[in-house]
């Protein structure tokens, strides 16, 4: 049976609609409220299944208090009542699960209450399965992968709601302020519609992870905003942890390089382009390159020359500018007798620097001079 609060500002208006429910099968009625103050009624929230609320109170804004309901309570399901229907569009927009105008119809309720147990029946199918880790991936895009599970793209009402999330997991651990949330994303408006957007899209964020919630939280802290993570992993940090384990590159070593560097598909959050991303992305895309030097260097002094080209071509589709990658590849393929694709990856090491406006290395230049003359006399 499903436990449920009322929340109406209109006495009449809430014993109409306890009656209504009362005549449904199924519902539990656990509280009815005149005025709801979070900090008095946490245990009737933490314990209810659905809260239908008015829209429309006295000093309190229905959209702006479901975002607090589901600080405390993430899977709760929203229902909003309210004499007009013009609020209709902005409940659904919030991602609440339905809407009832008054006075409510007993028909109408029925169907509410019908999709309201599908809902918490499927959440607790969900809880009951729930696996043991929550494994975040923010190599080029954001994927979650629960274990034993197939990977999960999550699917976000808005492109604003899916970036502040990434913003929030990018800070993870740390209060980010209102203010600082409404200028990254809603700057070009007035303050108050900012926060209006800034509460409804917060909303929104909480119903998503509502399957999540035992790995991530999402809290109301001094003014702004912190994403506390448990039993969770982000793939580009286990990554770099990994490696940090690493004292050096060597024997010993080098198959827990190989699986480390495995968890890297790509640079951070590189699909989305956000500006606020770019410091961290150039940062660990950075750790990659030395990484991978240092394997293709172990390589190459073992002499598995392989193994060392599929380093060194790997650096090199990710950085065709970059010199010493491209270098050793060259070398490595006029050593082992590929000349075509030594004189083919000069080439396009040459192609790269003409974008950028550099020259090519004095260096490489000579020895690419010398090689093919080399060549030349030998046909």
């Amino acid at each position: 049976m499903m436990k449920a609060v009322l929340v109406d500002d209109e006495p009449l208006a809430l014993g109409f609609l306890k009656r209504q429910l009362q005549r449904v099968s199924n519902i539990h009625i656990i509280e009815t409220l005149t005025f709801f103050d979070p900090s008095s009624h946490t245990s009737f929230i933490k314990e209810a299944d659905i809260v239908f609320m008015d829209i429309e109170m006295p000093e309190r804004n229905g959209f702006q208090l479901a975002e607090q309901l589901l600080e405390m309570n993430p899977s709760l399901e929203i229902i909003f009542v309210t004499a007009f229907n013009q609020y209709a569009v902005q409940a659904f927009e919030v991602h609440a699960l339905d809407y009832l105008l008054k006075p409510v119809q007993i028909d109408r309720l029925k169907t509410t209450i019908e999709r309201a147990e599908a809902k918490v029946k499927g959440k607790q199918r969900k809880i009951a399965e729930e696996p043991t880790s929550l494994y975040i991936n923010v190599s080029k895009e954001l994927v979650f992968n629960l274990t034993n599970k197939e990977a999960e793209m999550i699917t976000w009402r808005t492109l604003r709601a899916r970036e502040l999330f990434l913003y929030l997991l990018h800070n993870r651990g740390r209060t980010v302020s209102k203010d600082e949330l409404t200028e990254l994303l809603w700057a070009e408006i007035d303050q108050e519609k900012a926060f209006s957007q800034l509460y409804t899209t917060i909303y929104h964020i909480r119903k998503t992870l509502s399957n999540f919630k035992s790995y991530l939280t999402l809290k109301s802290v001094q003014g702004g905003y912190m994403l506390i993570l448990a039993n969770t992993l982000i793939d580009l940090y286990e990554w770099e942890r990994r490696l940090n384990s690493l004292s050096a590159i060597d024997e010993e070593t080098i198959s827990q390089a190989e699986k480390s560097m495995a968890l890297y598909q790509g640079s951070y959050l590189e699909d989305y382009g956000y500006l606020w991303a770019e410091a961290e992305r150039v940062r660990l895309e950075q750790e990659w390159i030395e990484a991978a030097q240092l394997l293709a260097a172990y390589y190459h002094d073992q002499g598995d020359t392989s193994k060392a080209e599929g380093w060194y071509r790997q650096l090199c589709s990710r950085h065709p500018d970059d010199e010493i990658a491209n270098y050793q590849l060259i070398k490595l393929y006029a050593l082992t007798g590929k000349n075509k694709l030594a004189e083919r990856q000069y080439t396009l090491f040459k192609e790269a620097l003409v974008e950028i406006g550099s020259p090519i290395p004095h260096t490489m230049e000579k020895w690419y001079t010398n090689w093919k003359q080399g060549l030349a006399r030998k046909i």
